[in-house]
């Protein structure tokens, strides 16, 4: 049962920290600040078996299952999940506005602004980063910026799939209703 809880409030809390997965390589691509002590060749020995391995397990413990989408898609709704822990936070009950039922088209851009946004600084950080580091001009470390370059690179596609739903719109042409203006005929 304990574990049961701790998972349950690790699952609750995952707002929080989803947050510093988001933001750290945008600071570090900024300010040359690193979230880990070192990125030597050690550090490399030691994390890429470790997630190679956390991942062959997954697949395994999972049966096959792709697990990949939903953990982009969790993400992604990361200004939904704080907001509601935020609401609970102050004690109060979490609510929505229903789903309409019927199709609504249009962007929704308002929707998404702040993944817009974490996608722009993210590319933009590694934009700056590595032009400085190329002029010789900041303290980037080399292996400093390609693990902050892949891990702001899983960002942003994990981003992106929520951004291209905001705009999405279904293909003109299959976009007709199948039995409109008919009749079925009995005999």
């Amino acid at each position: 049962m304990a574990d049961f809880c701790t998972a349950a409030l690790n699952s609750y809390l995952s707002p929080l920290w989803n947050i510093v997965f988001i933001v750290w390589p945008i600071i570090f691509l900024f300010t040359a600040l690193v979230p880990v002590s070192t990125y030597s060749m050690d550090f490399f020995l030691h994390i890429v078996p470790f997630l190679l391995l956390n991942e062959l397990a997954q697949l395994c413990g999972l049966w096959g299952a792709r697990t990949m989408a939903g953990r982009r898609w969790y993400m992604a709704m990361f200004p939904l999940t704080l907001k509601a822990l935020w609401t609970v936070a102050r004690g109060r009950k979490i609510s929505f506005p229903v789903t309409p039922k019927d199709r609504t088209e249009g962007r929704f851009l308002h929707l998404v602004k702040w993944q817009i946004l974490l996608v722009a600084l993210t590319l933009a950080g590694m934009i700056y980063a590595w032009s400085l580091h190329v002029f010789g001009l900041g303290s980037y470390s080399l292996g400093g910026l390609i693990a902050n370059t892949v891990w702001g690179a899983n960002n942003v596609l994990s981003l992106l799939p929520i951004i291209r739903a905001a705009v999405w719109a279904p293909d003109p042409e299959f976009d007709t209703p199948v039995m409109e203006g008919h009749c079925l005929e009995t005999k």
